[in-house]
């Protein structure tokens, strides 16, 4: 990324305009890299930085970091939520550089594909990144206390706290400086955060209230969650599609979103499913509210496989 000297000026303007066009949330840290005024008010206005009041500030840039949640929006409009996932154990490192496609059977790493795709920061830890990426939904936000003991990561979602950026320089050492090892830009994805989960999910405390929305459900404590890969989402998409029409939509995705909830399919994979089965859908961000509204209930309460097959099957038959 162009720009990134640091001087005894700080940060140039120049790729302070960067990191805000690429998306981040950029909050300004002295010498010592804390933050120099409150930064809610960033967190709170995606707008809150404009070329102009940038230039105003830039001397407040000693060192830069950036908050999270709601940025810029895409090409079509559409509101971006800034994530980042914060690599703190070896373990987790060691996880995610040793995976195997299912397929081919090959090795793969999950870092070495992030930084051929989106913007990767390398910490000062050994085998510490930070990995951003955007999407149009907000997440949970998941902190060491979720994770097992040797086992920490982090993904920043909220204003529970803030991550340096490139080309700050280390407190605890003046000689190291934050280095993008990633691309210029952030990539937008909708199912990286579903997709880390479950290459994590043996890395949480399964059990702890925080992910209570994630690992259990009422009424099924003695079965597994149901985690959908992306060929089983693909597949119940590419089945249901053609009678997701116009009229029909409301019972399907009430009946979906109940039988999700029934089985034990986690959240996460239930809202791949209805983002992938709306995309079209002008109601989409209507969809989402119905699920998340279903996964708050017991899930006794909430309607089966019958309500889902009855409204498929009128759906069918008019379509027939």
């Amino acid at each position: 990324m162009t720009g990134e000297d640091t001087s005894s000026h700080g940060v140039s303007l120049q790729h302070l305009i960067t990191l805000r066009n690429a998306g981040f949330k950029v909050i300004p840290l002295d010498e010592n890299d804390r933050p120099c005024e409150p930064w809610t008010p960033i967190y709170d206005d995606p707008n809150y930085w404009t070329v102009e009041k940038l230039n105003e500030e830039v001397s407040k840039f000693r060192n830069v970091a950036t908050c999270v949640g709601m940025t810029r929006k895409d090409d079509q409009g559409s509101d971006l939520y800034l994530k980042c996932l914060d690599i703190d154990s070896d373990n987790v490192y060691k996880i995610l550089f040793n995976l195997e496609n299912g397929k081919s059977l090959e090795q793969y790493s999950f870092v070495a594909m992030a930084i051929q795709g989106t913007f990767v920061t390398k910490t000062r830890k050994p085998n510490g990144f930070h990995v951003y990426w955007l999407s149009h939904e907000q997440n949970k936000a998941i902190s060491t206390v979720d994770c097992k003991p040797g086992f920490e990561f982090e993904i920043k979602t909220d204003k529970r706290g803030h991550c340096t950026l490139p080309p700050s320089i280390h407190i605890e050492d003046n000689n190291f400086h934050y280095k993008n090892f990633g691309q210029d830009t952030i990539i937008i994805s909708d199912k990286m955060y579903s997709e880390i989960m479950i290459l994590l999910s043996d890395c949480l405390k399964t059990q702890s209230a925080d992910n209570q929305k994630y690992h259990s459900y009422p009424g099924n404590k003695y079965r597994s969650p149901i985690v959908l890969s992306n060929e089983e989402i693909q597949l119940i998409c590419d089945s249901i599609s053609p009678y997701y029409k116009k009229g029909y939509r409301n019972p399907i995705i009430y009946g979906l979103c109940g039988l999700f909830h029934k089985y034990d399919v986690p959240h996460e994979s239930a809202i791949n499913v209805i983002q992938t089965l709306a995309k079209v859908d002008e109601d989409r961000k209507s969809r989402l509210v119905t699920l998340d509204e279903t996964y708050k209930k017991d899930s006794k309460a909430v309607t089966g496989i019958k309500y889902f097959l009855d409204a498929l099957e009128h759906a069918i038959g008019v379509a027939g």
